[in-house]
């Protein structure tokens, strides 16, 4: 891609001929006279000047589209040449949320690391709705994601199951009426969550608990909104966090109850769980891929190691 299209799509990016060019390492005349030159050759200016932050024309709205373009183009190239090398070589990148990261994807990111040591792998940490969007937007190579509000622009690929759980400091007073229904992290490990007998938690008798919920822009964030509404209940809220990792370890040191995923129950001493009985507290995730975008031999090598990793897990 020639340079002054990177130049005008970071400018776009970025609102301002100032910012572009530190993050650009160029002097601010020598970007704008990049620009001026391209808006001369097309006949068209493609910024209109008179607005701060800077904001494309129609004309600047048609080059950044196409120059969006020839960049994924000239990826797609790229990955189809890493290829020929048999996964000697090029770049998987994969973005998840913190806990995705950290007790789904490492293990899987070990064994591929073993098989293909060449490949460079690089990791994007954030929450789940913006790493569905940057998947779909072609941004990274890889995501994890579950529901039926998953992008058309995003191909899903069969991974794995897990259940929500309310988890609940062992010292709180309202865990004293429910011991038929309390489950120690060993019947987590036991799978005694998943028999149908077991009798749920009726969220109405937490309705003075304070909760640690996550922020709106995580997956779990909006069951645990019907959760509460299924049970008519306005929740607490004592904390909330961007991660569920964190909202375990708030919890587990006392300051309110949390949704956490039964996969989280090896990390979990101090709290007692209860199982929750609504359709959305089964979760199935997948990996996906940007579905316009040519799928590397890394990506393909990536989804079938994580699918088989899980699959007896």
């Amino acid at each position: 891609m020639r340079p002054e299209m990177t130049y005008i799509m970071k400018t776009a990016e970025l609102g301002s001929f100032a910012a572009a060019a530190r993050a650009l390492y160029l002097t601010q005349p020598a970007l704008s006279m990049a620009v001026a030159r391209v808006e001369k050759e097309i006949g068209a200016q493609i910024f209109d000047r008179s607005q701060k932050p800077l904001r494309p024309t129609a004309a600047g709205e048609i080059y950044l589209e196409k120059a969006e373009r020839i960049k994924e183009t000239e990826e797609d190239l790229r990955k189809e040449l890493d290829d020929l090398a048999d996964l000697k070589g090029g770049t998987l990148r994969i973005g998840a949320s913190h806990y995705m990261m950290t007790r789904i994807l490492a293990p899987v990111l070990a064994v591929f690391a073993a098989r293909h040591p060449k490949v460079e792998v690089e990791l994007l940490e954030g929450g789940s709705r913006f790493m569905l969007d940057l998947a779909a937007k072609g941004g990274i190579d890889l995501t994890l994601g579950c529901g039926p509000d998953l992008s058309k622009d995003l191909t899903p690929y069969e991974g794995f199951d897990d259940r929500i759980l309310l988890a609940v400091p062992k010292g709180l007073a309202v865990n004293k009426g429910l011991r038929d229904r309390a489950l120690a992290p060993r019947d987590i490990r036991a799978g005694r969550h998943k028999e149908e007998d077991l009798p749920a938690a009726d969220l109405a008798l937490f309705q003075d608990v304070p909760f640690v919920l996550l922020k709106p822009d995580n997956n779990l964030y909006g069951r645990c909104v019907q959760f509460f509404d299924a049970a008519r209940v306005s929740p607490r809220v004592a904390l909330s966090t961007p991660q569920l990792v964190t909202a375990l370890h708030l919890a587990k040191m006392g300051l309110g109850a949390a949704f956490v995923s039964d996969r989280m129950a090896e990390d979990a001493a101090g709290l007692v769980f209860y199982k929750i009985d609504h359709p959305l507290a089964l979760r199935s995730f997948s990996l996906l891929a940007p579905k316009r975008r040519y799928l590397s031999s890394a990506a393909r090598g990536f989804i079938k190691i994580f699918r088989d990793y899980w699959r007896d897990r």
